[in-house]
């Protein structure tokens, strides 16, 4: 099991992270948000523009990215 916020770090996805950690991805995108608020993580401002995170460079680090 790793760290969640390890994961996000490394650009894993929110579904990729929490599997990782062993949580489900309702938990693991409260976290990201947690994680965001606290400054550890940037979310992206234009979230849901990628349709993926292979699509765009720019979605590639996205936690959100699917």
């Amino acid at each position: 099991m790793k760290s969640l916020l390890a994961s996000f770090a490394r650009g894993a996805t929110v579904e990729r992270a929490g599997a990782s950690a062993g949580l489900d991805t309702e938990l693991a995108e409260l976290a990201a948000d947690h994680y965001a608020r606290l400054g550890l993580i940037q979310l992206p401002a234009a979230c849901g523009t990628c349709e993926s995170a292979s699509a765009s460079l720019a979605c590639k680090g996205c936690p959100f990215a699917r």
